[in-house]
């Protein structure tokens, strides 16, 4: 890894002018912004090269935690290929005027430019197209790449010029005619690729107003998951103002359901408890029969140490949760641990309840994950359900 001082990125920023605030997104303005997107992709080409477990959503969930939280110092990333990227930008800004904007759209293009490559059917598209075009593979890995390519565009019907872009080394651009996109290409990326430079509060306008079902549930997935990634970084008051912008918004209620407990439980760890009652009693009335609306005033009963009034609720709690079939270890876990408090011999029992529930649930987990396709650490844990 790079061992050059570290400057912080907002150090080097300079704050957006009118102009860099209307722009949209970096979509064929590609060369102009090279000295931003060829450090951050190189450095993850390297990385790849050197740490080949790692697949497109790692980089992509990396890249989001960066645009979020480029402003932070080095300490406070935990992955070294983040730490990196932020290394090989700090090279990069010094001695220009790069604006906040600019390099949230470059991260944003880089996001695009994975997602880009979701329809190869390969956990891994993005990283081996970096290795490709920094000339980081070997001959052989070279020619089962292009092989690769050869077949799926004998199998999506892709001509042959469009293939042969999509397989070019950086050295190579300047020996060949590169494919240039039709008119339909450059409308569909120019919005695509504008849709991933939005901001939360952008995106959530979006979703209220868009009328188009698979659009909406495709963002609301990626607001669930910016989320998600918001409460990993300790920043709850991020879920709660996203939460409070899409609860209301055109959608299943299983997943608007989630959005609210997401709430709640956001507020719960702020330990603003009069907030999170009001969230968990709003929960309740929009589904009554979801126990994590009784679990959530449950656990703020026992933070407030009330540990009977804690107790009442979370018995209402799992006789919901028993009676949709939505079984948490968790209801379970905090039961025994309020009997244990209050001497009750008891506890032992809900502690076995609790270990099989959750040994049952993960292998539930994991068979949906095999059948579906997915990888176990893609799968969500924060709302099991079945039991």
């Amino acid at each position: 890894m790079t061992k050059q001082k570290f400057i912080s990125i907002n150090r080097l920023l300079l704050e957006d002018n009118e102009d860099v605030k209307h722009i949209k997104s970096l979509q064929q303005r590609e060369e102009e912004y090279a000295y931003l997107l060829g450090p951050i992709e190189h450095a993850i080409a390297s990385y790849y090269s050197e740490n080949r477990k790692l697949k497109d959503k790692d980089a992509a969930k990396m890249l989001k935690n960066l645009r979020s939280n480029y402003s932070q110092n080095l300490d406070f990333f935990k992955e070294p290929l983040e730490k990196e990227i932020l290394i090989q930008l700090s090279l990069a800004l010094q001695d220009t005027e790069t604006m906040h904007r600019e390099l949230y759209l470059s991260i944003s293009y880089i996001l695009w430019s994975i997602d880009n490559r979701s329809w190869i059917g390969d956990n891994k598209a993005y990283l081996d197209w970096l290795l490709n075009f920094f000339g980081m593979m070997d001959k052989e890995e070279k020619k089962e790449f292009k092989k690769k390519y050869g077949r799926l565009g004998k199998e999506f019907g892709i001509e042959e010029e469009k293939i042969r872009a999509m397989t070019m080394g950086s050295d190579e651009f300047d020996d060949e005619e590169v494919y240039e996109p039709n008119e339909k290409e450059n409308k569909w990326s120019k919005e695509d690729s504008e849709y991933f430079a939005m901001s939360d509060e952008e995106k959530c306008n979006y979703l209220l107003k868009c009328d188009d079902k698979n659009k909406s549930s495709e963002v609301l997935l990626d607001l669930l998951n910016q989320m998600e990634m918001h409460f990993k970084n300790g920043s709850f008051a991020k879920v709660v103002q996203i939460a409070d912008k899409i609860k209301d918004a055109k959608a299943e209620k299983k997943m608007r359901e989630i959005i609210y407990s997401m709430k709640a439980e956001a507020l719960i760890c702020m330990k603003e408890y009069k907030g999170a009652e009001n969230a968990a009693q709003e929960l309740i009335a929009f589904s009554r029969d979801y126990p994590m609306g009784y679990f959530h005033r449950a656990l703020i009963r026992f933070y407030n140490t009330d540990l009977k009034g804690a107790l009442e609720v979370l018995d209402k709690t799992i006789e919901v949760a028993e009676k949709v079939n939505m079984r948490h270890f968790q209801y379970y876990i905090l039961k025994a641990d309020i009997l244990k408090k209050l001497g009750d011999g008891r506890y032992k029992e809900f502690e076995d309840i609790a270990r099989k529930i959750e040994k049952r649930n993960l292998q539930m987990i994991k068979e949906k994950a095999e059948k579906f396709g997915f990888d176990l650490e893609d799968v969500g844990l924060r709302e099991q359900k079945g039991d």
